[in-house]
């Protein structure tokens, strides 16, 4: 069941990190490489994707508020 949920999420995660920002970045602005275009913003959505989800797993703000 753990792994069901977790393979689910990976691939809502990518839908919308990736291809939602590449669908307004290309098809609506068509900036690739340009300020504020596609391959920075995928590189800094990628890094914070890697950093923030286990932090807040780790430092769940809800259950200290509950508590």
């Amino acid at each position: 069941m753990n792994i069901s949920f977790a393979i689910k999420l990976t691939l809502v995660l990518f839908c919308n990190t990736a291809l939602m920002t590449l669908a307004v970045e290309i098809l609506t602005f068509d900036n690739y490489y340009g300020n504020g275009g596609m391959i920075g913003t995928e590189s800094m959505v990628f890094i914070l994707n890697a950093f923030v989800p286990p932090l807040a797993w780790l430092i769940n703000p809800w259950y200290i508020f509950k508590n």
